[in-house]
């Protein structure tokens, strides 16, 4: 039904077809950006978590890898809820500075990304400035939840359409 669904939202915009085609084109690439960036992001973060477990020798450190990849999607937590409990282990069982060294594993190569190589990946493939991006996934996840992360691009995305075709159809011919 999606062919049918997707024309049916199409005759509701009061634009002409080559407007539309704009639209849902610029929706599309924000979609499948925001979707593949918040997937790809997650899996470096699970695989920089298990090599950092691997690395300072925290046991099972494939499993805590997936399982910090799982957790990277969540928008608040995300990998940290894994790899501070494994540096908190390492600390707590007398491994003092290999625990130091995994926070700081931890806080520079697996968390830390995730603030600017999010924003810049879904940015650049969504061909939105890093700024409207930040702006859409702070408040989307402020109004929607965990789906803000998807939904606060989309609606960007479709506030900026709508202003170029604004800008094209009445602004120019003034």
């Amino acid at each position: 039904n999606g062919e049918r669904y997707y024309r049916t939202a199409m005759d509701l915009f009061p634009f002409t077809p080559e407007q539309k085609q704009s639209i849902a084109r610029k929706f599309q690439d924000t979609f499948t950006a925001v979707i593949n960036g918040v997937f790809l992001i997650a899996l470096g973060q699970g695989i920089m978590t298990g090599i950092g477990f691997a690395v300072f020798g925290v046991p099972f450190p494939v499993f805590w890898g997936f399982l910090a990849a799982v957790l990277a999607l969540l928008p608040i937590g995300g990998a940290a809820l894994v790899w501070i409990p494994g540096s908190l282990f390492l600390f707590l069982t007398g491994s003092t500075l290999t625990g130091v060294l995994l926070a700081v594993w931890g806080t520079v190569l697996v968390s830390l990304p995730d603030n600017f190589l999010k924003p810049m990946l879904i940015g650049r493939k969504a061909k939105l400035p890093t700024f409207f991006l930040f702006l859409g996934i702070l408040g989307g996840l402020q109004v929607y939840g965990f789906l803000g992360i998807l939904f606060g691009p989309l609606i960007v995305t479709l506030l900026i359409a709508f202003i170029q075709i604004y800008r094209e159809e009445y602004a120019e011919k003034q």
